[in-house]
Parts: structure tokens; C-alpha cells; sequence
């Protein structure tokens, strides 16, 4: 959603962000832009409205590969004080990084993490050899979660945590402890979530993923109904579209305890 946002929502979306947590948690907040220089000063707005780090996404009408690649999140790290992610998402699927890229991006100093959400799975087995000490493999995709937990990524960050959190939470601590029974069945709850943010999308129609999730949110009583807002050119879900993701969010929330 952060295309469709203002600066003036940006800083506002991490502000609230900020009053909420405190310092019980560090606030990551996402970069959308089309240059180093936007990126500077979206980074650094976002930075004195309370962020401790940024995740800075590729650009969108193309994707930056090679050294423009490496210069880029570099630029970034030497205008900004603050953490970088690098996030690599699936449009890198065309022309994937090389090694000796992925190094030098984890090698630049403000750089603390990669993040990836290509899917693509030797890619992120790739991304686990070249990562150097210090520094953070982050993997993103739903359905391979697990999987990326057994290969041995640092972190999850996945859509889905917005729905069924404590799903993603199981994946990393049973994943990572061998407890695959309850890995397993977690790591099957949040592919069923992931099916809800499809719910009212499509190549014809106006809604999007992260308004399915908005809605879903209203359902499970997060947040208020008049929350549930969608930025043009998007529009809100219908009500029989909202209606499916009720009795989703209402079969989500019967969990069945799984022993291992």
C-alpha cells in the first residue's frame, strides 16, 4: 500500500506506530521510491517520525540489478543514519543477483538485512551462503516459510503475521526446535490465511490484497469498520467479498491444538 500513501500518511502511519509499541519493539518502515533521492527523503522523514530502521523496496517501474543494485541501496546507507533492508521481491525473478552482488549488498555497512519474497527457494539458499557475520537473512513467502526456517533464515516477515500471528510465531520457534508436528500444522494455517488476502482481487477488478487484509482485521476486531479505507485508484471490498472473509477469519479462528 505505501504507492498509494502520502509522505503526510507515511510519517503519520509510523508515528502512531511509535506511541503504541514505545520502545518495547523496534519500528521498521517501508521505502517506496523511484530514486536514491526520493528514497533519502522518504528514509529520513520517515526517521524523525520515529522509525529505527527502514525496509527500502525495489523501484517499481523496473528493477535495479548488478552493481546499480549495490549502488543504490549504497547511496541510501551513506545519506541516511539509520539500518537499511534490502527487500528483493519477485520481480527480481527475471535476472536474479549474482553472489558477489548479494555479498557486496550485505557488505554495506548501514545494510543490517535482506530480505526475500521472490519464492524462489535455491535463490534463498544463495542469499543464506553469501550472508556475511552480522548480518540478517529475512524470508518473507508464506508458503515456504517453514522451509526457510529448516535452511536456516534469520527471521520470518509475512504478510499473513497480520492475520494469524501466532501461526508465524509457531513455524519459527517449532521450526527451528524441531518440533516439525506443530511447524507443520502452523505452517498449513497460514497458507489457509493466505488464501484470504486473495478474496475480491484479480487482474478485473479494483480491490487489493492489503484491503482484503484491512477487512479481515475489521472481523477479527482490530480495528474499527470506518478503519477499513482503500486509497484510489483501489476501492473496498464488496459485501458478499467481505461475508467470504468473515466465515474465513471465523474457521481461522478454530484452532485445533496440535501436540507434538
Amino acid at each position: 500500500e505505501g504507492y498509494t500513501l502520502t509522505p503526510e500518511d507515511q510519517a503519520a502511519v509510523v508515528r502512531i506506530a511509535k506511541d503504541e509499541v514505545g520502545e518495547k519493539c523496534a519500528i521498521i518502515a517501508a521505502v517506496f521510491a523511484l530514486s536514491v533521492r526520493d528514497a533519502v527523503e522518504q528514509a529520513t522523514r520517515l526517521r524523525d517520525a520515529g522509525a529505527d530502521a527502514v525496509l527500502v523496496a525495489p523501484v517499481a517501474p523496473f528493477v535495479y540489478t548488478g552493481k546499480i543494485l549495490e549502488r543504490f541501496y549504497g547511496a541510501i546507507g551513506d545519506a541516511v543514519d539509520l539500518p537499511l533492508i534490502a527487500y528483493l521481491n519477485k520481480m527480481f525473478k527475471k535476472e536474479l543477483p549474482s553472489d558477489e552482488i548479494l555479498k557486496a549488498v550485505y557488505a554495506i555497512p548501514s545494510v543490517i538485512a535482506i530480505k526475500d519474497s521472490t519464492g524462489d527457494m535455491e535463490f534463498q539458499r544463495r542469499l543464506i551462503a553469501a550472508r556475511l557475520e552480522g548480518k540478517l537473512m529475512i524470508q518473507t513467502v508464506t508458503g515456504i516459510a517453514l522451509e526457510g526456517v529448516k535452511e536456516g533464515a534469520d527471521g520470518l516477515m509475512v504478510g499473513t503475521s497480520n492475520i494469524v500471528p501466532d501461526s508465524v510465531l509457531e513455524v519459527w520457534v517449532h521450526g527451528r526446535g524441531g518440533d516439525l508436528k506443530i511447524a507443520e500444522a502452523a505452517q498449513e494455517r497460514m497458507r489457509r490465511a493466505s488464501k484470504l488476502y486473495a478474496v475480491g482481487g484479480g487482474p478485473n477488478t479494483t480491490t487489493k490484497d492489503w484491503v482484503a487484509v484491512k477487512q479481515a482485521l475489521v472481523h477479527m476486531g482490530v480495528i474499527e469498520s470506518n478503519s477499513c479505507f482503500a486509497a484510489p485508484p483501489y476501492d473496498i471490498l464488496s459485501d458478499a467479498d467481505s461475508e467470504i472473509l468473515r466465515e474465513g477469519v471465523l474457521a481461522l479462528s478454530n484452532k485445533e491444538k496440535v501436540t507434538p
